[in-house]
């Protein structure tokens, strides 16, 4: 890398001329330096000293700037190896001169001399070093001497050079492999190192211990985790690691494991006043899928349902139930839990319990509410979709005659008013087995109209009316508004508009009303969803708006 420091005269051109101190000027080769006095020099061969003679081109006139000399010396390095697992050690190759771009290693073991050698490449690293982490795995598993030489890629003499070898010992020994395994969802998980399972053609021997070795099966591995199906027996299961080494499987791992006889436990907690939620638990990894026949002590299994459940990030199967689903009785309930096992494929008990379900007339929360278009009905939505559920809903004037039926599967129904105001009743069925049985009943007021005026001058000439308190089945409210003179020959029927907070309001102006100066009078009446008619909701006390006629209503005399 050559760089002259110095102010170039403009116009001339820095030139370097450079060659080896071997054989003499052979290899002198001329560079000319970029504007900025730089330039690249290639080496030529050879190690040791090298001449660089500076000279200044100026139109054509060559004039000698100064002389140095630089020494390239032949190349080495230096090596340390440290053990990065039981099975890997890591190689680090440090001061390592410039013009080496590259590094490889080989390595073998002292037995068998170099049957098992391999030519390992390297990382370069920030800090100038070459690293390379490899495996006894690519070795034989073969314990003892190893030796190491690192060579490397010059790009003086652009050759593989040979910098230096060193050996180490390798303790390895059988064992020292983490080969792990455990109880999965759909069979054995087996783990071992990824640098391993990728190099030595490894297997695993899989067998229960029911019967001797009848269900043994083989199962390669290359990625360092292989699931090994169930074989349809509980009990210890072993696995046996074999690596491919030169045609010969040699064993370099064992372990075990027991798969325990499926067990759970269970907790079931009231939810609400009519259900329950069923948890299961310390369920093993092989259930798949837990399954819940409930009935009640009642009757026998005649209302036995079988619930799926929901499985949860914590490991446990959920199902919440109604006693919709069991014809609304209370008492003794049996609750049984089974499991889909991966390790037999077949459903499988795993326990049962019991609890008392306390559910009375009354649990059940339906409420009944005045709506815009008639009474809403709510329940639980869990009750209604289940339990064939019917309201009868009746006003309390000339008693049942209006009595009408509304089926519910969504625990939300509206029920048209009928007419009548003062009191409805609603008394709730569910068809149980073909028998209508009362689950709930309720009653609202649905009171007549009353509403509140409020009207305040806005000018002289307009004022702001502002109706309130209007009940929720109330809608179109208008507005005939007169002033007292004249009876009602200026009367005008205004449309309220109806604002977020329920109330409605409208201004009017004197001007619509001839500009008569006196007494306005406001009445006020609505659209009544209860009785299907326009009705009268209440007077007013009217305004006085008080102004001078002649201003506003001007009188036009024309003379000739």
């Amino acid at each position: 890398d050559l760089q002259y420091n110095q102010a170039i005269t403009p116009g001339a051109k820095i030139m370097f001329a450079v060659w080896s101190e071997v054989n003499g000027q052979d290899d002198l080769i001329w560079y000319t330096a970029d504007s900025n006095g730089h330039a690249i020099a290639k080496y030529t061969g050879t190690y040791g000293l090298y001449n660089i003679h500076t000279y200044q081109n100026l139109n054509g006139q060559m004039k000698g700037l100064n002389g140095r000399t630089i020494d390239v010396p032949k190349p080495s390095a230096k090596v340390s190896i440290v053990k990065a697992s039981d099975t890997t050690y890591k190689v680090t190759v440090s001061d390592v001169p410039a013009y080496i771009t590259s590094i490889q290693l080989p390595t073998w073991t002292e037995k068998g001399g170099q049957d098992d050698i391999q030519w390992y490449g390297t990382t370069y690293n920030s800090d100038g070093t070459f690293t390379k982490t490899f495996s006894v795995a690519e070795h034989n598993f073969e314990s003892g001497k190893y030796n190491v030489h690192y060579y490397g890629i010059s790009s003086v003499t652009n050759t593989l050079t040979g910098l230096g070898g060193t050996s180490f010992n390798c303790d390895y020994q059988f064992g020292d492999i983490a080969i792990t395994a455990q109880m999965g969802a759909t069979g054995i998980e087996i783990t071992m190192p990824q640098e391993i399972a990728k190099v030595a053609n490894v297997s695993h021997a899989v067998w229960s211990k029911v019967r001797g070795q009848d269900d043994l099966k083989w199962y390669s591995d290359t990625t360092g985790h292989v699931v090994a199906p169930y074989t349809g027996d509980y009990g210890t299961y072993h696995v046996h690691t074999y690596a491919n080494v030169n045609g010969k499987m040699i064993c370099i791992g064992a372990t075990s494991l027991d798969i325990p006889k499926p067990s759970a436990k269970v907790s079931i907690v009231k939810e609400s006043g009519t259900t329950y939620k069923v948890i299961v638990s310390d369920v093993p990894a092989y259930i798949t899928s837990i399954q819940l026949p409930i009935w009640t002590e009642k009757g026998g299994q005649d209302d036995i349902q079988w619930y799926g459940t929901t499985y949860n990030s914590d490991g446990t199967f959920t199902k919440t139930f109604s006693v919709a689903e069991h014809n609304f009785e209370s008492g003794k309930y049996n609750v049984h839990y089974y499991g889909i096992s991966s390790v037999t494929n077949t459903l499988t008990g795993l326990g049962g319990t019991s609890f008392n379900c306390d559910y009375q007339f009354g649990d059940i929360a339906i409420t009944a509410q005045m709506g815009a278009t008639g009474i809403e009905i709510m329940m639980p939505q869990d009750i209604a979709k289940v339990a064939n559920v019917s309201h009868a809903v009746w006003s309390e004037v000339k008693g049942q005659d209006d009595l009408k039926w509304y089926s519910d599967t969504t625990g939300h129904v509206v029920a048209p008013y009928t007419g009548d105001y003062g009191t409805y009743h609603v008394h709730t069925y569910a068809n149980v087995n073909g028998k209508m049985i009362c689950i709930g009943a309720t009653s609202l007021d649905i009171p007549k109209p009353e509403v509140t005026v409020h009207i305040d001058k806005v000018t002289d000439y307009s004022a702001k009316i502002t109706v309130t308190d209007v009940p929720i089945y109330i809608h179109d409210i208008q507005l005939p508004t007169w002033t007292s003179k004249n009876n009602q020959d200026d009367i005008k029927w205004y449309h309220a508009t109806k604002q977020a907070d329920g109330s409605y309001v409208y201004t009017f102006y004197a001007k619509n009303h001839r500009f008569e100066s006196g007494h306005y009078n406001v009445h006020v009446y609505g659209t009544s969803e209860v009785t299907h008619s326009f009705v009268c909701l209440s007077g007013s006390d009217g305004i006085d708006l008080i102004f001078d006629e002649s201003l506003t209503n001007p009188t036009v005399t024309v003379q000739n």
